[in-house]
């Protein structure tokens, strides 16, 4: 058994459960038995775990009323608001402990297996203390959802960029859709597509076609058919260069910024400041208008994930759990 402990929801976004659950699909392709310990908004939780798994909510000592199975099982930690002192209430109970991170916060001491597949914090001298613990580091390791898969293509990219769309991170916390959408409506032709990650809303489209997507397989298909994306600094901007899209990434926070200023220095994506859309953007659009720099960003970012990452995590936390029979 696998237990899934992580977090979800308007403020920390969805990153954290569509990783996991990429792991988890991963693991159960081979044999494996999942669940979901949520912190969060379960419902939406449930619904992205689409019964594929048991999800339930995270109460005052879930770890100790979960039977253990017996062979220990796995727990696998994965949020920023999980630390050490509830890894160690996991390890009491008679679990074995595995985190995915993406920060490069010092590891915890009770991990026997550590997954960080980020392309600027996964640095190995972040985790010198942790010999005791399996490293599983860098984009090798990057769980990208199993949906993604169908909607990459190796063609080249279209002559004009008539699809662009604006993935705003689960939380919308740095508040990209409005600043961003003002731009397009303004700079770019009319027959111009925008297409919007997120919940539908009243808009003047000014003559642009406007399309909402919200669900996880429309999001993926409408990533896959965009000629530029717009997105924040998160999970989305490794989805956006496995997939050849080229970007333009606006960090949602201070941790964003040097995983997007190194897809920029590898020639995937450019990087924003939120402050600086309304003089840089216009600029960068323009820039992007043409097939050539386009052509240069998706043929970057098709050879740096190759979207084994889930299946490589899973691998090791099946090989985690025989170890304990």
């Amino acid at each position: 058994m696998i237990v899934f402990r992580t977090e979800c929801g308007a403020t920390q976004g969805w990153g954290h459960m569509m990783r996991c659950l990429a792991v988890a699909d991963a693991a159960r392709a081979h044999g494996g038995n999942a669940r979901f310990v949520v912190t969060g908004d379960l419902a939406r939780a449930r619904a992205l775990a689409a019964s594929r798994f048991v999800v339930e909510q995270a109460r005052k000592g879930w770890e100790s009323t979960l039977p253990v199975p017996s062979n220990r099982g796995v727990v696998v930690l994965d949020g920023y608001s999980l630390g050490a002192e509830e890894a160690k209430r996991i390890v009491r109970a008679g679990w074995t402990l595995a985190v995915m991170s993406d920060d490069g916060r010092e590891p915890i001491a009770q991990a026997r297996l550590i997954v960080n597949g980020n392309l600027f914090y996964a640095r190995p001298e972040v985790y010198t203390a942790a010999s005791h613990a399996t490293l599983l580091l860098g984009p090798r390791f990057t769980p990208l959802r199993p949906e993604l898969h169908t909607h990459r293509r190796e063609e080249s990219v279209r002559a004009r960029a008539g699809r662009i769309m604006v993935l705003p991170g689960g939380s919308d916390a740095g508040e990209l859709i409005a600043p961003v959408l003002d731009i397009l409506l303004n700079e770019t032709p009319t027959d111009t597509t925008v297409l919007l990650a997120g919940t539908a809303r009243d808009v003047d489209a000014r003559g642009h076609r406007i399309e909402w997507v919200r669900e996880p397989q429309e999001v993926a298909a409408a990533m896959g058919a965009s000629d530029i994306a717009i997105a924040a600094g998160g999970m989305s901007s490794y989805e956006l260069a496995y997939l050849g899209i080229p970007s333009i990434l606006v960090p949602a926070s201070a941790m964003q910024r040097p995983v997007s200023a190194e897809l920029q220095r590898l020639g995937v994506a450019h990087l924003v400041q939120h402050e600086a859309l309304r003089s840089q953007l216009p600029a960068l659009l323009d820039a992007l208008a043409g097939a050539a720099p386009r052509q240069a960003m998706r043929d970057a970012g098709l050879c740096l994930f190759d979207g084994r990452g889930a299946a490589r995590i899973a691998s090791a936390l099946l090989g985690l759990e025989k170890q304990n029979t």
